[in-house]
């Protein structure tokens, strides 16, 4: 018996997944698919009628299995792209997701807005890192930047790790296990980054398997309304910014009202909330007072 076609084992993994309640089918058997076979997915298109090979087909059927049982497609795959650059994920640490890298636009953005001592690089740090993307991302597009990124979770440390190694940076991303901005240094930051826990508590058992049973409760749980880790950052900014540092927080997609108030009660200065693709709120900024 011959072993099915490109085109064959597309169409049956794509209606499986649909079955399973994926999101998009087709886009994840078709990567799926070319990381079982160590091609890129759009070269499956020239590939459509070749068979697999008995190791092929085991090596996807393990992975569509998993998939369709809700894994991310993240873990699966290994890796996620971010700006640009190719980052690990792992089970337990954060996922990143493609809003946040407006987070880090932005702060690319504020980077190149503020003004340095001849001599003396700006100083950045990114608060509850997970898997390092916003710090090794302003690090490595910034080449005179130092970037301090804490997290309270060691496993989300040891990844930030291999990928600042594995993307060039690790000299100036220096990784602290800390709760939020507690060991930086009063007046030491330019810039403040954070993409904090800020789903509310609430809604946590309805979200999508994949981000529910997989991603920390930690990363995700804002408590009851969301906005418990963005108040207490909010309330530290003022000690850890210089006068006329920066602020780039994520936040979710109703809270823009309420942190643009928890930012004025703090006294920070030109507030900002940025919304994302579709309209939503999805970034705050703002400045600490001269």
């Amino acid at each position: 018996m011959h072993e099915p076609t490109v085109a064959e084992v597309l169409t049956r993994a794509a209606a499986r997944l649909r079955e399973a309640g994926v999101d998009t089918p087709e886009i994840d058997a078709r990567l799926l698919l070319g990381h079982a076979l160590g091609l890129a997915a759009p070269a499956l298109i020239l590939e459509s009628a070749r068979r697999l090979a008995p190791a092929e087909s085991a090596a996807f059927a393990e992975l569509l299995a998993a998939r369709a049982a809700r894994r991310p497609l993240q873990h699966l795959l290994g890796a996620v792209d971010f700006h640009g650059r190719r980052f690990e994920v792992r089970p337990g640490v954060l996922i990143p997701r493609f809003e946040t890298e407006w987070v880090a636009a932005l702060a690319l953005t504020m980077l190149d807005e503020l003004a340095a001592a001849p001599g003396c690089p700006l100083r950045a740090a990114d608060i509850g890192t997970g898997t390092g993307v916003i710090a090794i991302t302003l690090a490595a597009e910034r080449p005179e930047l130092e970037v301090v990124a804490t997290d309270s979770s060691r496993p989300a440390l040891a990844l930030a790790a291999a990928n600042a190694r594995a993307l060039g940076v690790a000299r100036r991303v220096h990784l602290v296990a800390a709760d939020l901005g507690a060991p930086i240094a009063a007046g030491s930051l330019d810039l403040l980054v954070a993409n904090p826990p800020y789903l509310a508590a609430e809604i946590i058992p309805a979200l999508a398997p994949e981000v529910r049973d997989h991603d920390p409760r930690g990363a995700l749980d804002g408590g009851r309304g969301g906005l418990h880790v963005i108040a207490r950052i909010l309330a530290d900014v003022p000690r850890v910014l210089r006068p006329g540092g920066r602020l780039v927080l994520e936040i979710g997609d109703e809270q823009g009202a309420t942190a643009r108030a928890l930012a004025a009660a703090s006294g920070l200065t030109a507030i900002a909330v940025h919304p994302d693709l579709a309209g939503r709120d999805r970034i705050l900024a703002a400045a600490c007072p001269r």
